[in-house]
């Protein structure tokens, strides 16, 4: 057995395992690309509806088409992940990323800007699952927390600092040349990532080799636990502007300051959630979380106050990124190292349905019964969530690395 420790993100940028040295630094930086690039439509919407003639609720398909081509193509590059490691993968996945930012970046009309959104949800979708992937086969589990919890602060501070200044060239230049020099940047990212030391590979995974897989103990769980959260928090959050506007009259450049303070609130909770778990347990503090998430979101029914409501926005954003780390480092665990690749990819697929789940459930409730429906909805979605985490495998038994063999299942 060995204690858990808490380590920084300097111990954390350079891991040592019996494969070699790695740094972390390049996998932040290419998960934070693939942040990005899902985020920057956005903000961007209007701008490129005006400029191509398309209606807004059109220009919309640019998300909608981003994540389904993620989701859609995701459990069919399980074989590829385990023949050739996360490494070949998530390269793979920035140049795929960086062709389709530069098809957006040259289209000439709505058809051809939607082609390049769904080949780049097919490269970001892979490059950010690949860094968890590596991050699941090459970090011990007693600190694989806390790496994942800095993994998930490059995220956010990709958006923080990316998405403004992707909408201020939008404004300036022109939305094409936001996609621009997101190629530009993937290009100059491309070979510092390069260097990182390979992971395990070079096995036999066939599709039909998923059934073993969701046999694997907590495998289920972990997905519904997923899915159910990402449901229960997505239906809420896409509304949080608007309500925050219709119901406490804040304009739009005030809802975007609300908005930056909860993303440095959780730009800080996944580091936290991360080095926390480490220490005393995953499940606990995984559990501890999703049910914290589910007060606040069901407290949103009853709040009228503005200060109140800023409180649980940022709250959520906090205890919302620091329930991620405990959770993806627990699905790690529960099949062998050298498939975690496929396992992970079925679950970001997961995350995605979650997400498109959840904002669909809100579009069918906000209009009609306003926000404290979706808040007892979202709620009641994270308190199924906190449940199925208690069915997830984790070896970890009153603060120790239970030392056991991994499950055989392929």
């Amino acid at each position: 057995m060995n204690n858990s420790s808490s380590i920084s993100i300097n111990e954390l940028s350079k891991q040592k395992d019996s494969t070699g040295e790695f740094k972390l630094l390049p996998l932040i930086l290419a998960l934070g690309l693939g942040a990005i690039d899902t985020m920057v439509v956005a903000p961007l919407l209007n701008s490129i509806a005006k400029d191509i003639d398309v209606g807004v609720g059109t220009a919309g398909l640019l998300v909608t088409s981003y994540s389904i081509a993620s989701a859609l193509a995701s459990p069919f590059l399980a074989p590829l992940s385990a023949r050739f490691g996360a490494l070949p993968l998530l390269v793979a996945g920035i140049w795929i990323l960086f062709s389709g930012t530069t098809i957006c970046a040259v289209s000439p009309n709505f058809f051809v800007l939607l082609l390049g959104r769904i080949v780049a949800g097919i490269g970001g979708g892979l490059a950010m699952t690949m860094c968890h992937v590596y991050v699941a086969q090459k970090v011990p589990y007693e600190k694989r927390a806390q790496a994942v919890g800095w993994l998930g602060s490059g995220f956010f501070v990709s958006v923080i600092i990316g998405i403004p200044i992707g909408a201020f060239l939008a404004e300036h230049v022109g939305w094409r040349w936001t996609f621009g020099i997101l190629s530009l940047v993937t290009l100059i990212v491309l070979p510092y990532i390069r260097k990182i030391p390979p992971a395990p590979c070079g096995d036999d995974f066939k599709i039909k080799d998923y059934s073993k897989i969701i046999k694997a103990k907590g495998v289920i769980p972990a997905f519904m636990a997923f899915g159910t959260m990402l449901a229960g928090i997505s239906c809420v959050t896409t509304y949080i502007g608007a309500w925050l506007e219709l119901d406490f009259g804040l304009t739009p450049s005030q809802v975007g300051l609300v908005y930056m303070i909860a993303g440095i609130a959780a730009l800080f909770g996944g580091p936290f959630g991360g080095k926390v778990s480490d220490s005393v347990g995953k499940k606990r503090v995984a559990f501890i979380a999703n049910v914290v998430m589910a007060v606040l979101v069901m407290s949103i029914a009853k709040v009228e106050v503005l200060y109140l409501a800023v409180i649980i926005v940022v709250g959520m954003h906090f205890t919302g990124s620091s329930r991620f780390p405990p959770m993806i480092s627990m699905l790690g665990e529960a099949v062998p190292s050298n498939i975690r690749g496929p396992l992970l990819l079925a679950n970001h697929s997961i995350i995605l349905l979650g997400v498109s789940a959840g904002s669909y459930l809100g579009s069918l409730f906000f209009e009609s019964r306003g926000m404290p429906s979706l808040a007892i909805i979202g709620g009641i979605l994270n308190f199924c969530s906190a449940f199925f985490v208690l069915f997830m495998f984790d070896p970890h038994t009153k603060n120790q690395i239970i030392e056991s063999q991994e499950p055989a299942i392929l």
